[in-house]
């Protein structure tokens, strides 16, 4: 696992825009990204708590990383399109508007 965390630290230092990612590192598919993000949040999807897990997890192994929001978050965005609306939506009928 550590080997793991050591490639998504590089790849957060080189691949990562504040909003999205640009591509995945050589070697990397989809797949090895979801498996990755299993490793981080317990197989939590991004609208139900994943991106919060992930943020913990990223902030506690690597606390160089200097924006695991927007790291979790951008990996999110790759594997669940449209978590951020979905989200959103929840939050407002929560708050009854």
């Amino acid at each position: 696992m550590r080997k793991l965390y050591e490639r998504a630290k590089r790849l957060a230092v080189r691949k990562l825009t504040e909003r999205r990612w640009e591509s995945l590192p050589r070697g990397w598919n989809r797949e090895s990204l979801k498996s990755f993000w299993d490793t981080l949040t317990d197989e939590t999807p991004a609208g139900e708590g994943g991106v919060r897990k992930c943020i913990r997890k990223i902030r506690g192994v690597y606390p160089e990383i200097d924006n695991p929001e927007a790291f979790c978050a951008s990996a999110a965005d790759v594997l669940f399109p449209g978590w951020r609306a979905k989200a959103a939506r929840e939050r407002r009928r929560r708050r009854g508007g």
